[in-house]
């Protein structure tokens, strides 16, 4: 899938305030647990002040939208702690190398 897929991907049609750049990481990490930058980190794992102090204007402002994506599409086993980032991400680069 390419950034451009993640731009159109029908799960963000429920949260359009998504920002078109921010898409492809949550995609990546989601669907085959790349892990994201200092960001998407940060809101994956419910840390508020780092999500903000890493955000830049546009993400800043959809925060809101962001986490509600998460909360409303992504598998609740993927976010929510540092923990959950690492596992998540463990867990889908074992299921790529099995392949």
């Amino acid at each position: 899938m390419t950034d451009t897929d993640a731009v159109n991907d029908p799960r963000f049609i429920r949260s359009p305030g998504v920002p078109e750049h921010t898409r492809g990481g949550i995609v990546r990490y989601v669907d085959h647990g790349i892990p994201p930058g200092s960001f998407l980190s940060a809101v994956i794992c419910n840390d508020l002040r780092g999500a903000f102090s890493q955000a830049d204007v546009e993400n800043r402002e959809h925060l809101f939208e962001i986490v509600r994506w998460f909360w409303n599409e992504a598998p609740s086993s993927c976010w929510g702690s540092r923990g959950a980032l690492e596992t998540w991400c463990a867990r889908l680069a074992q299921d790529r190398a099995d392949v």
